[in-house]
């Protein structure tokens, strides 16, 4: 069970989105259909405060409130951090207008009066008012558990829709074929007009707007830009006599620059833990370190938001089995590290990750000490006392003058899931380097970064395509750096 503190961080975050998705629906509508063109952030707000009845509307479909929408929109005596917040989004606002403008200007059969329909609550915006009843919601649901998808971001990345007008709730049998009807609806070619847009917070208008998945793009990776940043093993500290167990990070990525019609950006591929934090699990549910998953995303700085996942990709071209991350200690940990280095340098590419002293100790104690620390966790967990681990810890010989059982807990908590999130990450880099042994490095980089994106290719699934409104145009990685 998770601590209050992690539900209303978590909740906070869902709720956001869903109003600076569900506001785009109304800004878009006041532009495109009533021939609003905020010039600046105070049209924006006075539009905003003119239509509280439709935000009120819009806030109940969302299972929120209107004080929700106004704690966020809305300047007030907020602190400084929230004020510049609050201001960029209104800014956002106004930029995600104008930059859907000009795909708008490319593509003249979406001119007709548009509904904006947000795809979580189904809400949609068109007049001023609010509209229910339209099916391009459910038409995507059916497809993601049609098609077989686990997730709805990897068969459409689209956060709302602009539609013409009503389509039928039920997609194509063929994914191919559904993926035409997309591409025809956007293109004017099908009597049913609609588009998905993926929305991230932007600080400019943006002129060149991409239909991912339609659009034919130049894409390259740099790759004297491409870096291995893998640190899991750096900075280990491991002495049981002293009480000291302080494993390493958990996260790691491949940086590199990407090449967009010209335009350059850096970007990298973040393999890390997939939730499952420590606040939340260490003194409740500790025995979830052993299987906390691994995700691995798309990264552009500055863009707002992650660029798209991409472990499903991964997962197909996995050779080892990422379970088995408890009975392996540091001779496995060598072993991998030695068979990703010569995948990688056989192309050519540096990768010196390497294991020092501290960090084979402590995967050697864990490997050795599985079982104890196994039955510390369900001792816990079945008798809820914190007392219940002292006798573990004196088999585990750790020394804990000093130190609270709250504390150990945590450091314990934090090695498990050290020990099971770099064995997974050594299995992704593992499948990459192989992939890159066979198709070579900048090929399979620039594969991942279009299955993140929604892009099809011959090594992925197929998506439906989408609007992107949200990415910056930025100096190359060797620049910044």
């Amino acid at each position: 069970m998770k601590k209050l503190s992690n539900f209303i961080n978590e909740a906070n975050v869902t709720k956001e989105t869903k109003i600076q998705e569900t506001l785009s629906c109304l800004f878009f509508d006041a532009w495109f259909n009533l021939d609003n063109d905020f010039d600046n952030i105070e049209d924006l707000v006075e539009y905003y405060e003119n239509h509280e009845d439709l935000v009120s509307q819009i806030a109940s479909t969302c299972g929120l409130t209107l004080s929700d929408y106004n704690d966020f929109f809305l300047i007030g005596d907020k602190k400084g951090t929230q004020k510049t917040k609050t201001k960029e989004w209104q800014e956002s606002f106004i930029y995600q207008c104008e930059s859907f403008e000009n795909w708008i200007k490319k593509h003249p059969s979406f001119n007709d009066n548009l509904v904006f329909i947000h795809h979580d609550s189904a809400a949609g915006v068109r007049n001023g008012k609010l509209e229910r009843g339209w099916n391009i919601t459910k038409r995507v649901d059916i497809g993601v558990k049609k098609y077989g998808y686990t997730d709805k971001d990897n068969y459409q990345k689209a956060d709302i829709y602009a539609v013409v007008n009503k389509i039928d709730v039920t997609p194509e049998d063929d994914i191919s074929k559904e993926i035409t009807y997309w591409v025809q609806s956007i293109e004017g070619k099908e009597s049913d007009k609609f588009v998905g847009i993926s929305l991230k917070k932007i600080g400019r208008v943006l002129t060149n707007i991409h239909t991912y998945g339609l659009d034919q793009l130049t894409i390259s990776v740099d790759q004297e830009s491409v870096k291995f940043d893998m640190r899991m093993f750096e900075n280990v500290k491991f002495d049981l006599s002293k009480g000291i167990i302080e494993p390493g990070i958990i996260s790691s990525s491949i940086k590199f620059d990407i090449n967009i019609d010209d335009e350059i950006n850096p970007c990298s591929i973040d393999i890390r833990a997939d939730g499952k934090g420590v606040k939340g699990h260490a003194n409740k549910d500790p025995h979830v370190s052993f299987s906390s998953s691994i995700g691995t995303q798309i990264k552009i700085p500055g863009a707002g938001a992650q660029g798209g996942r991409a472990q499903s990709l991964i997962s197909k071209w996995l050779k080892s089995d990422m379970k088995a991350n408890r009975i392996n200690g540091s001779k496995e940990y060598e072993n991998k590290l030695q068979i990703i280095k010569n995948d990688l340098e056989s192309n050519g590419i540096k990768f010196d990750a390497i294991l020092d002293e501290q960090a084979k100790k402590l995967l050697d104690f864990l490997t050795v000490n599985d079982s104890v620390i196994s039955n510390l966790y369900k001792s816990f967990e079945k008798d809820k006392s914190i007392e219940s681990i002292q006798p573990f810890l004196n088999e585990l010989k750790l020394n804990v003058e000093g130190k609270s059982l709250e504390d150990i807990m945590i450091m314990l908590y934090n090695a498990t899931k050290w020990h099971n999130i770099t064995w997974k990450s050594l299995c992704v880099y593992e499948a990459i380097a192989e992939r890159i042994k066979e198709n070579g490095l900048t090929e399979t980089i620039k594969t991942i970064y279009q299955y993140g994106k929604g892009i099809s290719s011959n090594d992925s699934d197929n998506h439906l395509p989408y609007v992107l409104i949200g990415e910056h145009k930025m100096k190359s990685l060797r620049d910044v750096l």
